[in-house]
């Protein structure tokens, strides 16, 4: 699975859209257990301000089958 795609999966779940400014989507690729397995770590906010109160969802996503779960 590419980035791209799990940042796609992690909106649908997210249920807002994150900003279009730079920094309101972060991703990071991070292996976990043993073996190691790869998963995305997706973060999304709805806005930089500080006022309103930015909604902020975090997820991991599975980078073999796309599973997701609340990070």
């Amino acid at each position: 699975m590419t980035k791209e795609e799990a940042v796609e999966i992690a909106r649908a779940r997210a249920g807002f859209e994150p900003c279009a400014q730079r920094g309101c989507v972060q991703v990071r690729f991070l292996r976990r257990g043993v073996p190691a397995r790869g998963f995305w770590l997706v973060g999304l906010r709805s806005t930089l301000e500080e006022r309103p109160r930015a909604r902020v969802a975090v997820f991991l996503v599975d980078a073999r089958t796309g599973e997701v779960s609340r990070a």
